[in-house]
């Protein structure tokens, strides 16, 4: 292996006058310049898009958190609305409708065109 390798080392130096090892040294400097500058641009790229993000990313937080608190207002709306319902609810008095309310509802459900309960039934038909 070594021997193959000492090998091709002999003919790239005969290939090669000095010219052309000067040629092939600034070519490699050329070569490792770029390949430097792009990756120096391959990582300013991503820190831009890390900042990117991170700007995204709080306003999104923001809105995250006006969410929230919209939601938690909304909930607690709809609590205390559903409570005083139930509190007008469980005040009412437990007695029977009036003729007058009873006659009102019948004279509803007739339009409406549903099935009358017993209540509204005068002659005992539907």
């Amino acid at each position: 292996m070594i021997v193959a390798v000492l090998m091709v080392w002999d003919r790239v130096r005969r290939f090669f006058t000095p010219e052309g090892w000067l040629i092939a040294g600034a070519l490699s400097l050329l070569l490792a310049f770029l390949a430097v500058a792009y990756f120096a641009g391959v990582g300013a790229q991503k820190d831009r898009q890390a900042v990117e993000v991170a700007k995204t990313e709080g306003r999104a937080s923001s809105g995250r958190e006006t969410a929230y608190t919209e939601r938690l207002e909304d909930t607690l709306s709809t609590q205390a609305s559903q409570k005083a319902l139930n509190d007008a609810i469980a005040t009412l008095p437990s007695t029977a409708p009036s003729p007058v309310r009873l006659a009102l509802a019948c004279e509803r459900l007739r339009q409406q065109g549903t099935v009358l309960p017993k209540p509204c039934r005068s002659d005992g038909t539907p």
